[in-house]
């Protein structure tokens, strides 16, 4: 590869990475709300015994790539911004790169002497053999931790089963849940909500006949229109629970995306 092209791929990763200017991740790509995934990728991302590589797996617009920045912006609090590298194989010019030839780039130009990098990788699925270069960075460099991305759920299944095995572990990322959809909501609700399928738990009768119109509302926005109108008895704790895990309607998912979620 000529020096030109290098240039061209530097100046590539010097646009996805601003941290190694100015040392933190700009407040519009992290957003303000956790997806549950972000707290499991990287409860195995930093587990102590246990070495893993993680895969978020999921259609677009669930969140994969935005928990990659708010694990950059955790470990940011310490790690050497310059041992952090960021890149997504959506980009043309990356596309035709391979891993091996980018993360020479990176360490020549900008890790220099680190040792332990930590490498996100976006839309792995179009990096050139992504599989295999997981695998031999998780054999040959035990000091890197890598997290990646892809949308092509079935692709990175498949491979998860030849390279992957005892190497990553693959995350799946769902459309919102009930549980989280209602954290874009105001706190006090949140909490709200929070200690009534708690009580519910042990009383199906304070579920079943307390006053919760704010509750229904947020029931009826989500599954509109089967419960709206409903009073509280009409609410049967079983389906409460169902509604905390099931997948949103397009208008959820719609307010959930203006919420920058």
């Amino acid at each position: 590869m000529d020096l030109l092209s290098q240039e061209k791929i530097l100046k590539v990763l010097l646009g996805y990475n601003p941290w190694w200017a100015n040392g933190h991740v700009p407040k519009e790509f992290t957003r303000p709300v956790k997806r549950l995934a972000f707290y499991e990728a990287s409860k195995i991302f930093h587990h102590a015994q246990i070495r893993r590589e993680v895969i978020l797996s999921g259609p677009r617009r669930v969140g994969k790539t935005t928990i990659l920045y708010q694990m950059i912006e955790q470990e940011l609090n310490e790690v050497p911004p310059k041992a952090i590298l960021y890149v997504s194989f959506d980009h043309p010019i990356l596309k035709l790169v391979d891993i091996g030839k980018i993360l020479e780039i990176f360490q020549n130009n900008i890790a220099h002497d680190q040792t332990a990098l930590f490498l996100f990788f976006d839309e792995i699925q179009y990096a050139s053999d992504w599989d295999l270069w997981l695998k031999t960075l998780y054999d040959s460099q035990p000091s890197y931790k890598i997290m990646a991305t892809g949308s092509a759920s079935p692709v990175l299944a498949a491979k998860a089963t030849e390279s992957g095995v005892g190497r990553w572990t693959l995350i799946r990322i769902p459309t919102l849940s009930f549980y989280e959809y209602i954290e874009i909501k105001p706190l006090l609700l949140t909490r709200f909500l929070r200690r009534l399928v708690s009580l519910a738990a042990s009383n199906y009768f304070l579920l079943a006949h307390c006053p919760t119109p704010p509750f229904l509302a947020l029931l009826a926005s989500w599954h509109s229109p089967g419960l709206r109108g409903q009073g509280p008895a009409c609410v049967p704790f079983k389906l409460v629970i169902r509604l905390i895990t099931s997948p949103p309607t397009p208008a959820a998912k719609q307010k959930a995306r203006e919420a920058h979620l």
